[in-house]
């Protein structure tokens, strides 16, 4: 690593926050300017929601009467089974007789932090050297 590279990385990490900031200036001159397109568009996803809840619940009757999954324009009605149960009563039944449910998760942020302080004679522990960047960018005592 010398000066110069150091340099490089300065600048162009000066230039990325000169874009940056320009992004930004032209997202807000663009809501501005199209401060009415976009409350147009806003307004139009809400009625199409209005619109959509009524053919839900029309759809939904329709098919309680006639059981026609298929419907007009489209709409289509599917069925799913949806099961409720405590937590609790599944996980007796579970163990007695389905244990192949059970998922056991190590966890890891917390069995990293005793391996770290602690001798485990299965544990390796390795010091790894990182390079890490100055959050404000490459600063030069000189300049």
């Amino acid at each position: 690593m010398n000066r110069e590279t150091l340099i490089k990385l300065r600048d162009k990490q000066k230039e990325l926050k000169i874009l940056n900031e320009d992004l930004k200036t032209k997202e807000r001159e663009f809501k501005m300017d199209n401060l009415n397109l976009l409350n147009n568009i806003d307004n139009c996803y809400e009625k199409i929601n209005v619109i959509k809840t009524i053919i839900t619940k029309d759809a939904l009757e329709g098919f309680k009467e006639d059981k026609i999954k298929k419907r007009l324009g489209g709409i289509g009605i599917t069925q799913s089974t949806m099961i409720n149960y405590k937590d609790e009563d599944a996980m007796v039944w579970v163990k007695e007789n389905m244990p192949v449910a059970i998922k056991e998760i190590l966890n890891k942020s917390l069995f990293n932090k005793f391996a770290k302080d602690n001798d485990l004679s299965f544990v390796e522990k390795e010091i790894v050297d990182k390079v890490t960047f100055p959050m404000k960018g490459i600063i030069l005592e000189d300049e």
